[in-house]
């Protein structure tokens, strides 16, 4: 998740100029120019957030990242990274 934020920081600083400093705006931002990827994000958003406070949001139950959503995420990661990587590369 850490390269991928990175990526996103760049692919983000790239394409407008500057970065955003929040991780919501830099994920929303990525969502615009990785449209075909908006739900993938939002999935690992998730994971992110039960990884980093053991929940989705605020006030939703603690739980644990099932080994599936490990896999998925990281298949979804790899494309999102090739992604990034295309764009960056024809900027």
């Amino acid at each position: 998740m850490l390269l991928l934020n990175q990526l996103l920081c760049l692919l983000t600083t790239r394409i407008n100029g500057k970065d955003y400093s929040g991780h919501y705006l830099r994920k929303e931002r990525a969502k615009k120019f990785l449209s075909k990827y908006q739900d993938e994000l939002d999935m690992l958003w998730e994971i992110r957030n039960i990884d980093f406070y053991g929940n989705i949001k605020i006030g939703s139950p603690k739980r644990e990242i099932s080994q599936e959503e490990v896999e998925r995420g990281i298949n979804v990661i790899e494309k999102v990274i090739a992604e990034i990587e295309r764009i960056l590369s024809n900027e």
